[in-house]
């Protein structure tokens, strides 16, 4: 692996500030243009740098979501432009909205015992 495309996976940026870099200054950072960046990152790993950010992004959403973190809340700590796009990104890679995931991944256990 080059040790660009280590340094933009690993310790960076895309991973460790939960993708809330733009590809551009990793780019920048490297002396490389934005297109070869990805094209090189999506050689390498698969997926562009961005879709890593994005998958970042919904990983730490979800993990404030679980510990009962606001919507709001959710979206401003998880670098989301907007409390709007949260559910429209989340959506889109899991099929629910994050209240709907949330139901499905964590049933609440009374509403087994109720009729009906």
């Amino acid at each position: 692996m080059r040790p660009e495309l280590a340094w933009t996976w690993t310790w960076t940026q895309l991973t460790h500030y939960d993708g809330a870099v733009a590809v551009a200054d990793l780019a920048d950072d490297l002396g490389w243009s934005r297109r070869h960046l990805s094209t090189q990152f999506k050689q390498e790993f698969g997926l562009g740098p961005k879709q890593l950010a994005r998958v970042a992004r919904l990983q730490r959403a979800r993990a404030l979501l679980v510990r009962g973190a606001s919507l709001s809340l959710v979206a401003a700590q998880s670098s989301y432009a907007d409390q709007a796009h949260l559910p429209r990104d989340w959506r889109e890679m899991t099929g629910y909205s994050p209240k709907e995931w949330l139901r499905e991944k964590f049933p609440f256990l009374q509403d087994a015992d109720a009729p009906g």
